[in-house]
């Protein structure tokens, strides 16, 4: 059973929803497909599990979006007016950004689903965002706008810890696929050393810690006034801050919808909304946290008990529906059950008494058992009519775990100083003899160019005989640039990735290096199956230095400071290879 309400009459129509995930993304497909309209897809990942959803009749591919609106908005145009769309909804940051920098050209060719663009770049900036929710009088803790060393140290005297640190945006049109995360700081030294280094990004906008749980109010408004509106409340979320991976409806709280309808009006909201807020329990105060003007990831839940955000914004925009049934079913829960799973495994040993720690008492996870029993609970991707999705999710989770045992044991072998020190020998003796050396990671985007050039750079000119070095990825996409993020670490280490475009390791480049470096287990593990003839030649670059950790992380989606780490153990491992 998909939904608690009554099945509502079937829509005509064709849409194409932009995405990639299986929260919002599968969701948004799911709700228009089970209404009767025709779904298309574009820009997910060709391994999105999504993807494997019977509602989708067409997944298109496209170019990823550039800063040159020409190389991918004349193939969206063109299938625009092939298809004649509806209309056209993004479901991500990814997808979004790019449209709204370039909705005046696109418009032309399609009816869009965005934001106004002043709703946009408010809903976007968490500084503007807190700053009208202060000039509309709503609960906020103390905060503070930090742009400079002088007002940071005035920040770290002034306000009492512990602290919450906030980009001013979570993605940006520069690099769409980095993140900038919201922290926490504990205390004065941690908040200086990690403020510091995040200031030459941009403005932070710092907060003292407010205790409480998320809760979100949804809404549905067409110019200012809300049309229909949705609450929940987060049960479980990961420990250090993120979405929420278990949470249930609950009936909506009149401070909060007002304080929503403020806002709603202040910015004129037309669409789909998600008000967050963070309430005490105990002592019921709240405090507005942001705006998210685009569909959230709890939105299974949302549809699972009636309000089927998705379907009323295709009413609204296209057939000009206004009126929407005002009941949901109250308590329903709804769980992501891989990451919730999880969470329960972190949870479980951590410390109850951590404030800034997003616990939950053990014996009420225990006790959240019991709405599967009573049917109260669905999960985010595995539905009934349509198991596809979810059951690839438990599969990969599975493959996933049986890959971290493997990883565990094998990093506990190499550990060993006798074996270490035989595969370090094998390794240099490879590279002494070596006309051809490869490096191989998922996307060819990251880690394994940067390693080439870098080795390049030091071993390949003026040693005879020269090294050839080539890098290449395990995901079959191709032509794609190294992120904004990338690029400018490798800068600090003296590379260049500007030119750099990924390529798909073929045999013909396994066949001819002699030696193969990898990064992490799954790199090891998907070319060893690929080429199980090439396994004597690859070993992990990690080999080459000392310690119990081996692999080195893919900083993709992460921030500067993650590409940093990488980039320079990467470099410090290259210097240890042996002088040809």
């Amino acid at each position: 059973m998909q939904s608690d309400v009554a099945p509502l009459g079937k829509l005509r129509g064709k849409v194409l929803v932009l995405g990639s995930d299986t929260r919002s993304f599968l969701a948004v497909i799911r709700s228009l497909g089970r209404a009767g309209l025709t779904v298309h897809t574009a820009w997910a990942h060709p391994q999105s599990l999504a993807l494997r959803s019977r509602y989708i009749s067409a997944n298109h591919q496209l170019a990823e979006p550039t800063a040159d609106f020409s190389e991918w908005g004349s193939g969206l145009v063109r299938l625009f007016q092939a298809e004649n769309y509806s209309l056209v909804i993004p479901t991500n940051d990814q997808s979004i950004i790019p449209l709204q920098l370039n909705r005046i050209e696109l418009s032309k060719s399609a009816p869009l689903y965005l934001v106004d663009d002043e709703v946009y770049e408010i809903s976007r900036d968490k500084i503007r965002s807190c700053e009208l929710a202060n000039s509309l009088g709503l609960p906020l803790p103390k905060f503070a706008v930090v742009s400079s060393e002088a007002e940071l140290e005035q920040v770290a005297v002034t306000f009492q810890f512990p602290l919450v640190v906030k980009p001013r945006s979570s993605f940006t049109e520069k690099d769409l696929h980095a993140k900038n995360h919201v922290w926490k700081a504990r205390d004065l030294a941690s908040f200086m050393a990690r403020a510091r280094g995040a200031l030459p990004s941009g403005s932070l906008l710092v907060q003292e810690h407010f205790s409480g749980v998320g809760v979100g109010v949804e809404v549905l408004a067409q110019a200012g006034e809300v049309l229909y509106a949705f609450q929940h409340r987060r049960l479980h979320e990961p420990l250090h801050g993120g979405g929420s991976t278990y949470r249930c409806s609950e009936a909506l709280n009149a401070e909060l919808l007002e304080g929503t309808r403020q806002l709603v009006r202040a910015l004129n909201y037309t669409g789909i909304g998600m008000f967050e807020f963070r309430v005490n329990q105990t002592s019921k105060q709240w405090i507005f946290v942001e705006i998210n003007s685009r569909f959230w990831g709890s939105l299974p839940l949302a549809i699972a008990a009636g309000a089927d955000f998705p379907r009323f914004l295709f009413e609204m925009l296209v057939l000009g529906r206004r009126n929407f049934p005002a009941e949901y079913s109250i308590p329903l829960f709804a769980r992501n059950l891989v990451s919730d799973l999880r969470y329960v495994w972190s949870n479980l040993t951590a410390s109850k008494s951590d404030e800034l720690l997003n616990t939950t008492q053990n014996v009420v996870v225990l006790k959240e058992l019991f709405n599967v029993v009573t049917l109260r609970e669905r999960w985010d991707t595995l539905t009934l009519d349509d198991p596809s999705p979810g059951l690839a999710e438990l599969i990969w989770y599975a493959k996933k775990i049986l890959l971290r045992t493997k990883r565990f044991v094998r990093s506990c072998l190499l550990s060993l100083p006798p074996v270490r020190r035989h595969l370090q020998s094998r390794i240099k003796q490879r590279f002494l003899a070596a006309r051809e050396v490869l490096f191989v990671c998922k996307g060819n985007i990251c880690r394994s160019p940067f390693a080439e050039q870098l080795a390049r750079s030091r071993y390949s000119v003026g040693f005879p005989p020269a090294v050839k070095f080539r890098s290449a990825a395990l995901l079959s996409s191709e032509g794609r640039p190294s992120p904004e993020t990338a690029l400018q670490s490798a800068e600090l280490f003296g590379v260049s990735l500007t030119a750099h475009r990924s390529v798909t390791v073929t045999p013909e480049m396994v066949a001819n290096a002699e030696l193969i470096f990898v990064f992490d287990e799954q790199n090891l593990t998907e070319l060893s199956d690929q080429f199980p003839d090439a396994r004597a030649r690859i070993f992990f670059l990690g080999l080459l230095g000392q310690g119990h950790a081996i692999e080195i992380a893919d900083p993709f989606g992460g921030g500067a400071e993650d590409f940093a780490a990488a980039y320079g153990k990467i470099s410090n491992l290259i210097n240890l290879l042996p002088p040809r």
